[in-house]
Order: structure tokens, then sequence, then C-alpha cells
């Protein structure tokens, strides 16, 4: 379910958003990530999926707020570690387990 759903948010998704993936409400990501790559174009990374990413400090308090409110959420600005953008993440409930995870660079912050 994830990589189609995300296949077709591609295409309308506005140029500041640089990477998509989602992941179940216990943290196993779901589908590959995508990432924007040079000339807009996106690239399907596999070998993301299936990896366990509750242990990160940030994704239990967005599943447990995610569930409770159903609704999406906006991080705080942070870097990127692969690329050193400042971004913020987008973290979007999908159906009853799954949450949709969208990096955008934040144009308010400096390098």
């Amino acid at each position: 379910m994830g990589d189609a759903l995300i296949e077709q948010l591609l295409p309308a998704l506005d140029p500041s958003c640089i990477k998509v993936y989602m992941c179940s409400e216990d943290g196993i990501q779901q589908s590959a990530n995508y990432r924007r790559g040079e000339g807009a174009v996106w690239t399907r990374d596999n070998s993301f999926r299936g990896l366990n990413w509750s242990w990160r400090p940030y994704f239990i308090p967005i599943s447990v707020e995610i569930e409770r409110k159903q609704r999406a959420m906006v991080s705080r600005t942070y870097t990127e570690l692969d690329c050193f953008d400042r971004i913020r993440t987008i973290s979007v409930p999908v159906g009853k387990s799954g949450i949709l995870f969208l990096d955008m660079t934040d144009p308010e912050s400096e390098r």
C-alpha cells in the first residue's frame, strides 16, 4: 500500500518536499524512501523497507499523538543528516495504522 500511495502523490508534491516514506504505527517502514534529486526527479530506494524506526526519540510521541488526534503534525526544524538541509517533517495518519512522512526544506532557515 505505501509505495502505490506515495507514487500517486509524487507529481503533486510541493517542490520543497525532498523525501517521502511510510511507516506502520509501530515504526516499521512499509515503503521505499522516495527522494527528490537533480532536475526534480524522484528516486526510489528500497533498502529502508522493513527498518524499525521506533527507537528514534521522535517516533513514539508522534505515533501516540497521531493515533489520539488523527491529524497531521509538523516537526520543529532540524538538520537532515544526508544533505544537511534544514527541514521539517510532516507526519500524516494514513488508514488505521499508517503514518506518511514528508520531509520538507524549510525556507525560513539558513544552512
